[in-house]
């Protein structure tokens, strides 16, 4: 699927907008489906937009466990670029978001490019899990 289309897969037609087991299918590569769609996929629909989300936890973090990774102070940073086709919009808003330690994500889109940055503080052993997770939509113009 390219970036700036989206599709959902349905069981059925249901009231003409799909029903039963259900699927979206944003940006990327999907062989498969899942098995709530899998073989028994009868509505399709192609949407003029793409959804996509980012967390930052996500990737794992690169050095000591109970110290800072690709921060400063005690956060840690997640960084992303995501190239935007030419005509789209991206609009975003935070999804997700899971303990104290956490900052507003930094977005900023130039050239085409979607850039943000998830920083969240360090967490003690044992302790709460601090991540944030953000919702990208990709419009047409």
């Amino acid at each position: 699927m390219p970036l700036g289309l989206g599709a959902g897969l349905w069981e059925h037609e249901g009231n003409g907008h799909g029903g039963g087991d259900s699927k979206y299918f944003g940006p990327g590569d999907h062989e498969y489906v899942g098995d709530a769609v899998q073989d028994k996929t009868s509505f399709i629909r192609v949407y003029d937009y793409s959804d996509f989300y980012m967390s930052s936890g996500d990737r794992p973090a690169v050095g000591p466990i109970f110290g800072t990774t690709g921060g400063t102070g005690e956060y840690k940073h997640r960084d992303w670029s995501v190239r935007i086709p030419a005509g789209y919009k991206p609009t975003w808003h935070i999804s997700t978001r899971n303990g104290n330690h956490v900052h507003e994500p930094q977005v900023l889109v130039q050239d085409r490019m979607f850039h943000v940055r998830l920083s969240v503080g360090r967490h003690m052993i044992f302790g709460r899990r601090n991540w944030i997770g953000i919702q990208v939509r990709c419009t047409l113009i």
